[in-house]
Order: structure tokens, then sequence, then C-alpha cells
């Protein structure tokens, strides 16, 4: 492959090889990615991509239910919802 060529990966999945002219100005020819040149490359959904997004994702939901439950708790008892502090924490919440 010569030095005009330079590899494209686009967000469809699918990814080619351009070639441009001496000036690197246009594009001549594009050649669909083959299998065998890709050999070697980290997948995308790697063990540790998995785990981090499973770390993120039991955060969020633990958030979640810690949020919904002091919307529960404030909100069922009379005397939390007449301080101040409370109403504050409750509008966190709500906006979290």
């Amino acid at each position: 492959m010569n030095e005009n060529w330079c590899r494209l990966r686009p967000p469809l999945g699918k990814t080619f090889y351009l070639e441009t002219d001496e000036n690197q100005t246009a594009m001549t020819t594009a050649q669909p990615w083959t299998d065998d040149i890709d050999a070697g490359f980290e997948t995308v959904w790697g063990r540790t991509n998995v785990i981090q997004v499973s770390a993120i994702a039991l955060l969020m939901l633990l958030t979640l239910l810690g949020n919904v439950a002091l919307i529960i708790i404030i909100i069922s008892r009379a005397e939390l919802r007449h301080k101040r502090v409370n109403v504050f924490i409750l509008n966190l919440a709500v906006g979290d």
C-alpha cells in the first residue's frame, strides 16, 4: 500500500481506505476494509469496557433508588416537609 492511503472508521461500522492525490487534497478511490487488515486491534467492547459500564450503571441505579427513597420519606412525613433544609434536599433529589 502506498503512502497516499489513510484509514477511516465511519460511525456506521463500515471502514474504508481512501486514497488521496499527491497534494492530499482530493480522494480518488475508496476500497472496503477487510477483516485480515483489522486483525490485532482491540475490540470496542473489551472486558475493561464492560466492567466500567456495569459499574457506572450500578452507581446510577443506586443513586436513583436513594433519591426515590428520600423523596418518599420526606413527602410521607409532615414534620419533615416543614423544615427548609428538608425542602432543599427534596429539591436536590428531584433534580438529580
